[in-house]
């Protein structure tokens, strides 16, 4: 059993690292967007890649039906698995330069080679194509074509590569970059074990590579504001494009500060920072909504967004929000400070341009009706 466990002590700390990143990703704010989506899927598909690869070594020329069909099982899930992480992959990186979901479901999440693959295991339960399992001694045997796969794999790398590089003027090369990045680890050691098959280093090299995406795509978006730890303009951003494209109903409601300079003034910056970070408080806990997004648009400006809005109206929301200006100690300290809201619902019609660009004009006209009766109003 120890011996076991040395054998696959890799694919065991890289599958506890695969988890522990799993469960951050789940945590995370930026959860709301494809591309966090797509990348959880990516470390789901390796996750069960690291489990099914030991299953096929622990049962190879182990006795018994169960065996045999665990064996079958797992040898068949790792040559399906291979190409479905890289179709994730080449989603994931579409949608990091276009930010198009419509696009990534036209070409069916580029799971074209996965199909391919399929057909042919299918095939392979008949005719030993990549392998079979000898029924009588349950050991593993390759086809005669058992590298095909690789064909395909690297056939569709080389794709991606064309894809990137075709668009570079929208990625700035910091795809190709990144993809780069992705890609050296896991072709180095697939040539490797394709060498000496013994050497289980494939699957835990593309945990590297994952890890490589995490630190290089999804720990640098900008997910948090800095200051006030609520969402950034650019998670509201994608959140926005994400709800457009799914053809959701939401609410979108723009704050300002209204007279926030004068807490500058007067307090210093240290305290109009308090300011903006209870206020930022406030948004959030008053939002009941689940599906909600907080975020600073920057300055003392701040964008909420939620769906089901037909059980939180906005004037009660704005309402709420109004309350808590009144009775907070942080704020009413100040009895010139108060803020203008603006909101809109969608219509189906509009772009995240047209929902922001709306939702400043309902705000700013509550503004100006602030400044003619020369006192806080809220919407």
């Amino acid at each position: 059993m120890l011996s076991d466990f040395l054998f696959f002590d890799i694919t065991f700390f890289s599958f506890l690292i695969l988890f522990t990143l799993l469960i951050i990703s789940f945590i995370q704010r930026s959860r709301y967007s494809l591309g966090s989506t797509l990348f959880k899927a990516m470390i789901i598909t390796l996750m069960i890649a690291h489990i099914m690869e030991p299953i096929g070594w622990l049962t190879d020329g182990e006795p018994g039906k169960l065996n045999y069909f665990l064996g079958y099982l797992s040898n068949t899930a790792i040559i399906l698995l291979g190409p479905i992480l890289i179709g994730f992959w080449a989603s994931y990186l579409d949608y990091f330069m276009h930010r198009s979901k419509k696009r990534i479901v036209q070409k069916k999440f580029y799971l074209y080679p996965a199909m391919v693959m399929m057909i042919t295991l299918i095939f392979n339960l008949f005719i030993p194509i990549y392998f079979e399992i000898d029924k009588a001694t349950n050991v593993y045997i390759k086809g005669n074509y058992f590298d095909w796969q690789y064909l395909i794999h690297y056939g569709f790398v080389i794709y991606i590569v064309y894809m990137v590089i075709k668009d570079r003027d929208k990625n700035k090369n910091r795809a190709l970059f990144g993809m780069a990045l992705f890609m050296i680890f896991p072709v180095i050691a697939s040539l490797i074990q394709l060498f000496e098959s013994s050497i289980l280093i494939t699957w835990p090299s593309l945990s590297v590579a994952v890890i490589v995406v995490y630190l290089f795509f999804e720990t640098t978006t900008g997910a948090l504001d800095m200051l006030t730890k609520v969402n950034s303009r650019a998670l509201l951003e994608s959140y926005l494009h994400s709800l457009i494209e799914d053809k959701k109903d939401f609410t979108a409601i723009m704050f300002d500060l209204d007279h926030f300079k004068e807490v500058n003034d007067l307090y210093g910056h240290q305290m109009g920072d308090r300011v903006l970070i209870e206020f930022a408080h406030t948004l959030s806990n008053y939002m009941t909504e689940k599906s909600s997004v907080v975020s600073r648009l920057g300055g003392d400006e701040f964008f909420v967004v939620y769906q089901h809005y037909q059980r939180l109206s906005p004037e009660d929301y704005i309402n709420s929000i109004h309350q808590e200006l009144i009775t907070n100690p942080i704020f009413n300290q100040f009895e010139f400070l108060g803020f203008s809201a603006g909101y809109v619902n969608n219509d189906h019609k509009m772009t995240v341009d047209d929902i922001l660009n709306y939702a400043d004009k309902r705000m700013y006209e509550q503004k100006k009706h602030v400044h003619s009766h020369d006192e806080p109003h809220h919407e």
